[in-house]
């Protein structure tokens, strides 16, 4: 397969990719304000909120937040650095496990909460969490110097 790099696209395709990860950062900094408002990112507070849900509970959260973070969130961001960027196969391939990887931790996490250990796992999730928040932030930063900044 031919390696493609968005910066020797044309203006509207190098637009459209911006303006995609520009509305993937206005969801995930919604779902991250819906999250602060439930738990104020504090450890003992997700403990506490996640320690209280029954599973129908927790499978509802599971249906909101999978797609957010597996589908709207990384698989379109993920696409856009892996097929449009022009940066080394091993740092692909890093963000391409690490996420999904972190996305099943922040997910069980939230389940292991109440039927394991609220205080454990609240530290685990709120880390989780974080990591997946760096590694959204570090696709978006390096998508967008690829496309716009870096000499061809």
């Amino acid at each position: 397969m031919t390696q493609s790099n968005l910066s020797k696209g044309p203006l509207s395709l190098k637009v459209l990719a911006t303006m995609m990860l520009l509305g993937i950062a206005l969801t995930y900094a919604i779902l991250a304000l819906h999250i602060y408002i439930d738990t104020e990112f504090k450890p003992g507070l997700i403990g506490e909120a996640y320690s209280t849900f029954e599973w129908i509970e927790l499978t509802d959260q599971t249906h909101n937040y999978f797609p957010y973070y597996g589908i709207f969130i990384f698989a379109f961001a993920l696409i856009i650095f892996v097929l449009g960027t022009g940066y080394s196969e091993k740092l692909k391939i890093f963000f391409s496990v690490f996420a999904p990887v972190m996305i099943v931790i922040d997910i069980g996490s939230m389940w292991a909460i109440p039927y394991i250990h609220a205080a454990i796992f609240g530290w685990v999730l709120f880390f989780a969490g974080n990591f997946l928040a760096l590694c959204f932030g570090a696709l978006f930063i390096l998508t967008l110097y690829d496309i716009w900044l870096k000499k061809a």
